[in-house]
């Protein structure tokens, strides 16, 4: 009884990718039609449906681009979270981690953070380099800035990685103060208020924010 199914997926981007992914479904939904694009154009569906303007995910990674027309037109390719990723889950993982382990944090965040995991140095360092999903393991930390988000200093950290993301990214795309920007992900649901801080400071109008894509998915196919 499915008539049509939509699958946005990472990594989705190719062609042989797709095929895949497609050659998988078809198996179980045969008489199904199946259409699958990238996460990241589910995304902007999910946040511009028939609009023009800039979507955004903001998570455990990052990525962006200019939507219009039902097509992504501009893209700067945000590369994982090895080159990049600026903004990102794994980002605030890091420059948490800088700041920890380079004692660059007031001593009462020193302090609650050891509190908090109760690990030496070098264990931090071994889990990272060891870890079969690093970006995930560093992008768990970010539930200390989420839990000391009242400190200035933690704030300064947050705003600056949302800077390097806008910096990075959007403003870097045509009439980028001219276009709504909205973002999809959990590190934008959390710190909403210190991204748009952040914004402010580039001339960037945020008005709208998902924590998830479903939401906005299921409103547009219902409608299209």
């Amino acid at each position: 009884a499915i008539d049509k199914i939509y699958y946005y997926g990472t990594g989705c981007s190719s062609n042989q990718a797709k095929s895949i992914v497609h050659t998988g479904l078809q198996q179980i939904f045969r008489a199904s039609d199946i259409f699958i694009e990238h996460d990241l154009y589910g995304a902007a569906v999910a946040l511009m449906k028939d609009e023009k303007g800039i979507a955004c995910i903001l998570g455990t990674g990052t990525n962006s681009c200019v939507f219009e027309n039902g097509k992504i037109t501009h893209n700067i390719p945000s590369l994982g979270y090895l080159l990049a990723d600026e903004g990102s889950g794994t980002d605030l993982g890091k420059v948490l981690l800088n700041a920890y382990l380079k004692k660059e944090l007031p001593e009462h965040l020193l302090q609650a953070f050891k509190d908090k995991y109760g690990l030496k140095d070098e264990h931090i360092l071994k889990e990272i380099y060891a870890h079969d999903q690093p970006n995930q393991y560093i992008a768990s930390y970010t539930y200390f800035l989420s839990e000391h988000r009242e400190h200035i200093e933690i704030q300064n950290l947050i705003i600056s990685s949302f800077d390097s993301f806008f910096e990075t990214y959007i403003v870097k795309y045509p009439d980028y103060t001219k276009l709504p920007v909205r973002f999809i992900g959990s590190i934008a649901n959390e710190f909403s208020d210190l991204l748009k801080l952040s914004a402010k400071k580039f001339d960037i109008k945020i008005d709208l924010i998902l924590k998830n894509p479903m939401d906005g998915l299921i409103d547009y196919h219902r409608s299209n």
